[in-house]
């Protein structure tokens, strides 16, 4: 009997199990492969915990899965600083390890009053969201002042998004869409002194 090795979160573990092989898997001293070459149709995934079935299937190329390498995964966000009538956010976009991004990203930001159901504010502050760093593409305002901002990041995923609001209304939160993912982080409420 041989072993059958299996891909798991936690690295390659061996199974019990039958496998065909024309050449040995060495593994490393701790238990990586550095290179694997499989047939283009050859990998399959099976959630884990599974036992039974052969998994789906992967039928991405190489090439259209390194595509995501360069892609942000996420935005951080800095709690917000309140300043005089002003509340400044800092965002840093990353990569799926959680490293800050190597290039400029898109992304949209806009003043929302509730995190459950994040649409554009209709009353915006006095003079709204502009940006500190980074760079503004297109701006949405409302006869009061910015309520939403399309912008890139600096060339090393920065931003920086200041709400300017006279009437210090603690009410709204600064929503970011990252359109590499989709999803849509928020800010703490955002505060005035």
């Amino acid at each position: 009997m041989s072993l059958l090795y299996v891909f798991q979160k936690s690295g390659i573990c061996g199974l019990a199990g039958v496998a065909k092989a024309s050449a040995a898997l060495v593994l490393g001293a701790n238990k990586d492969v550095d290179t694997l070459t499989l047939h283009h149709d050859g990998l399959r995934i099976r959630d884990h915990g599974v036992t039974t079935g052969n998994g789906v299937a992967v039928t991405t190329t190489a090439a259209e899965l390194n595509i995501n390498a360069d892609m942000a995964a996420s935005v951080s966000m800095a709690t917000p600083v309140a300043g005089t009538h002003t509340a400044t956010v800092a965002l840093t976009f990353k990569d799926a390890a959680g490293v800050a991004m190597t290039r400029a990203v898109e992304f949209k930001a806009w003043l929302t009053k509730s995190i459950t159901a994040p649409v554009i504010t209709t009353n915006a502050p006095s003079a709204g969201l502009t940006m500190t760093v980074g760079g503004v593409i297109s701006i949405d305002t409302t006869n009061t002042g910015t309520v939403a901002i399309s912008g890139v990041t600096t060339a090393v995923g920065l931003a920086t998004i200041v709400n300017t609001d006279n009437a210090n209304a603690a009410d709204n939160y600064l929503a970011v869409l990252n359109p590499a993912t989709g999803r849509i982080t928020y800010s703490a409420v955002l505060t005035y002194t």
